[in-house]
């Protein structure tokens, strides 16, 4: 069960999630408030997908249509991604005396949490979250996601070939806790030393025209792209020398820096929340103070500048890559199911 409010990190995972189970001879459908664009993505990876109305915390007929629903296709487990879907689906998980998996992608408040029969955190990071809420430890099991397509070879994004080899990626939602503003800060001081960088944004949000602004203001408009939403990640990675995540809140996990290391893209990331799981700073990338304009220009330039270092970390990125393997995350969390089922 799910509540997406866009195509995020949180709502592929579980699309893939559910195909591996799908694949491994399980029968697995996907719950969800209606979402065009994740819609679209499930139902292209082949699932299940029913649309029912349970958006909303205060909406007193959700919990009575996923029981529906549960008793109708005779479910075992109910698995629930974001705030809104965990409340539900675990009051309905409880009415039919079933166990309630939820899935944290993010430092969440406790609360929406408090009933699941377990909690699956996608880091350790959002696990001491909880911890220091009140949430028992025991209670909490810690799953670092990983994108189901290894990016093999993949062949880089022609339309970002063509601006030149020095493309600095940017793969989030554009929203203030993205650190969006930031980055642009940061890529001024970049573009006054090297003119030929290219500072890409690949997602959309509402700070996009706020971005557009201030790129004009700083006079780098021609510096700078948004690619809008891609579903082509590898691609774009592939052909960037650096990621960067800026972030200015904590973030839950960061699966676009391990995504571009799986390339072997050094990532320049903010040191929150559980990045500091993905980058190791000083070995596959470099972690910065939050906000800190000037931290951020100097990581990202020193990547630019030094060949030497980035290869180095560009070995590393590849090498801590092989630490996300979507098989074992797939594994533990069917082994957390497993666990609920066989002591019900």
């Amino acid at each position: 069960m799910i509540t997406p409010s866009r195509l995020g990190g949180a709502e592929r995972y579980a699309g893939w999630f559910c195909r591996w189970q799908k694949d491994s001879g399980h029968k697995s459908i996907i719950a969800m408030k209606r979402n065009p664009a994740v819609e679209a993505f499930y139902r292209g990876l082949d699932l299940d997908v029913r649309i029912v109305g349970i958006s909303g915390k205060v909406n007193i007929f959700a919990s009575g249509r996923l029981r529906a629903l549960i008793r109708q296709e005779q479910v075992d487990i109910v698995h629930t991604h974001l705030s809104s879907a965990t409340v539900w689906g675990c009051l309905a998980a409880i009415g039919e005396n079933l166990p309630c998996v939820a899935h944290v992608h993010s430092l969440n408040k406790r609360a929406p949490y408090s009933f699941a029969s377990k909690v699956i955190a996608v880091s350790e990071a959002a696990k001491a979250h909880l911890v220091r809420q009140g949430h028992k430890e025991a209670g909490i099991e810690v799953v670092w996601p990983a994108n189901a397509d290894p990016p093999g070879d993949a062949e880089p994004a022609a339309d970002l070939v063509s601006l030149g080899p020095l493309v600095i990626t940017c793969a989030a939602h554009l929203r203030e806790s993205k650190g969006v503003l930031v980055l642009l800060r940061a890529a001024k001081k970049v573009i006054e030393e090297i003119p030929s960088t290219i500072i890409a944004f690949a997602g959309e949000g509402p700070e996009r025209w706020k971005a557009e602004k201030m790129a004009k203001q700083f006079g780098i408009e021609h510096n700078v792209r948004f690619l809008g939403f891609r579903t082509d990640i590898h691609a774009v990675f592939a052909a960037s020398r650096v990621a960067v995540l800026p972030s200015l809140a904590p973030e839950g996990f960061g699966l676009v820096l391990a995504e571009a290391n799986a390339l072997g893209i050094p990532a320049v990331a903010s040191n929150v929340g559980g990045v500091s799981e993905i980058i190791e700073d000083g070995k596959n990338g470099i972690l910065v103070p939050a906000g800190d304009v000037d931290a951020l220009a100097s990581a990202i330039l020193q990547l630019l500048k030094d060949e030497e270092l980035w290869l180095r970390f560009s070995k590393m990125a590849k090498e801590k890559s092989r630490e996300f393997s979507f098989e074992k995350s797939a594994l533990d969390c069917m082994n957390v199911f497993q666990n609920l089922t066989k002591s019900k």
